[in-house]
Parts: structure tokens; sequence; C-alpha cells
């Protein structure tokens, strides 16, 4: 089984909302170093490349690459987000600043 954290399942969205983000991008709107975005894509890639999930760099950042039947289980991980998740990602971002 697969369990992606919450801010994992933002950048995905993100990615998927966008053709290619910047680095400096994504860690502004979550509030996170540029080396925890590096992390977090190289995490999220070891976990879903045998799924045909990958985030590529592109020339200003990172794309996200997948097929139809892939996107399809992107989609349902990404609507796993309950409000735990939520109140874990909040209480760990007070915890550790």
């Amino acid at each position: 089984m697969i369990t992606l954290k919450f801010r994992e399942k933002e950048i995905i969205r993100l990615l998927l909302s966008q053709k290619c983000i910047s680095g400096i991008t994504l860690a502004t709107d979550l509030n996170v170093s540029t080396r925890t975005i590096r992390n977090d894509v190289a995490k999220i890639n070891s976990l879903l490349t045998q799924y045909n999930i990958t985030i590529n760099s592109c020339k200003s950042g990172y794309s996200l690459s997948y097929d139809n039947e892939s996107k399809s289980f992107l989609i349902s991980k990404l609507e796993e987000i309950n409000s735990n998740d939520f109140a874990c990602e909040i209480i760990s971002s007070l915890v550790d600043p």
C-alpha cells in the first residue's frame, strides 16, 4: 500500500494543475525549503514509479509524467486526503518549524 504525506499529495496536486512548476514556487507554496521539495520529489518517485508515474525535471522546474490509467490511480490517492492528514500536517509544522 502506498502512503503519501499531505505535503507529497499537495506537490502532486500542484503538478497536475500546471505543466511545469519551479522548485522555488513549490517550496514557497508549501512553506518549505527547496531541499525539502527535492527530497519529497525523490520519495514520490520511488513510491510511484511502479505505477508509471514520475516527476521529471523540465526547463523551469518539475513536471508530472503519467498515462491515463496511472492518472486514475493518482486521483484516487489524492482523494484520500482527509481532515486527519490536514490536522497532522498543521501540528507537525507547528512543532517542527
